[in-house]
């Protein structure tokens, strides 16, 4: 792979939060992006009715490099999990909307990625033109009860390689 090529391809993630709950995840995923071992991300967080603590966490955390990371702010909470209406799916569609990656990974904020995810996934792109969307899950998510939930071992990002044609 051409690593000129590979890495001037922006990846743009969008993730949506709410809770002051959610702190700790918030955190761990912010660790999780900044450790990437590709470096041409851009991060999109959607507050969604987000909580005073969860919301000044992430204003500061964004404006330490304001040029890759942008914050939409939604005055009232849509509970993405119940709601399967428009305005729901609007969360995600806003971040999608400012994006300015060549490809768009979105996330939830219990979710978390090997170091090399990006990379990985700019590398399937890359070897794969007619890649139009890829899918996996990932590494482990956490719940608001603090129980973890491991998809699979460190080798879970191997099952990430897969993707449709557009057709499909």
């Amino acid at each position: 792979i051409n690593s000129i090529i590979m890495s001037s391809l922006k990846v743009s993630i969008v993730i949506v939060t709410y809770s002051n709950k959610r702190i700790k995840f918030i955190k761990r995923l912010f660790k999780s992006i900044e450790n990437q071992t590709y470096k041409n991300i851009e991060t999109i967080i959607v507050l969604n009715g987000a909580e005073t603590d969860i919301k000044q966490l992430v204003l500061n955390w964004a404006s330490k490099e304001k040029k890759n990371r942008k914050v939409i702010s939604f005055k009232n909470n849509i509970d993405l999990s119940k709601d399967n209406t428009r305005l729901g799916k609007m969360r995600y569609q806003k971040g999608i909307n400012v994006s300015t990656g060549d490809l768009i990974f979105c996330q939830s904020d219990d979710d978390f990625v090997s170091h090399d995810f990006f990379f990985k996934m700019v590398t399937l792109f890359n070897n794969n033109k007619d890649c139009q969307t890829a899918i996996g899950l990932p590494k482990y998510y956490e719940r608001d009860t603090g129980n973890v939930r491991s998809i699979g071992t460190e080798n879970t990002a191997n099952y990430r390689d897969k993707y449709m044609h557009g057709k499909d």
